[in-house]
């Protein structure tokens, strides 16, 4: 249980440091400079908010997170999980990466539990300088071509999984889906690898 609790606190951070590093660097790009100790306004990356120091920044990505992982944790909790499991399945959840060994198989206590990690899924593999850009410009997502094709391979591996499990949950079958193309293998115990088949995984 240390050893599990311990990867999950370095995929938060991890995820943190990776966000931040990213738009640091972008925004020092784009103001052509030394980022130092002033402020940039990183409006190619689609941010309002002003980079004074790489530690408000990183407080800020890890607030971000840290509210993703909340979310699915109290459900979790709620549904009758272990203390360790819903933490380690939300802060996959939350950074889009598997937590817990792939041999624990965890099953989802119900399609709902399982429908709210892959919402949370689903956005922490968006761009995160879009999803902190919405409320300036809610539309911009449907602009971000990057999103649109993730979408787009959702519905059709959607499409596939009805097709191979004719009576399978329809929100179960998005969780799949939302796990195969996030590649975290999230909600994918080894019996559902075998039923969804080799081909289908590789492609997808």
């Amino acid at each position: 249980p240390s050893l599990v609790a311990w990867r999950g606190v370095l995929h938060f951070m991890g995820a943190t440091l990776s966000i931040s590093g990213t738009i640091v660097l972008l925004a020092q790009s784009a103001a052509n400079g030394d980022f130092g100790g002033q402020k940039i306004q990183a409006k190619s990356v689609g941010l309002t908010l002003k980079l004074s120091t790489f530690s408000r920044l990183f407080a800020v990505v890890a607030a971000v997170i840290a509210i993703f992982a909340l979310i699915p944790f109290v459900e979790l909790m709620m549904s009758g999980f272990a203390l360790r499991e819903a933490f380690s399945l939300s802060v996959g959840a939350a950074t889009s990466g598997q937590v817990l060994p792939y041999e624990f198989g965890a099953e989802i206590a119900s399609s709902w539990s399982g429908f709210l990690l892959a919402l949370v899924l689903l956005v922490a593999s968006m761009d995160m300088t879009v999803f902190l850009s919405l409320p300036r410009d809610y539309l911009k997502s449907f602009r971000d071509s990057e999103m649109l094709w993730m979408f787009g391979v959702i519905v059709l591996l959607l499409g596939i999984l009805f097709f191979i499990q004719s009576n399978i949950d329809p929100l179960l079958a998005f969780s799949e889906a939302a796990s195969i193309v996030s590649t975290s293998g999230l909600m994918l115990p080894d019996e559902k690898l075998a039923s969804i088949g080799v081909p289908v995984l590789i492609f997808f």
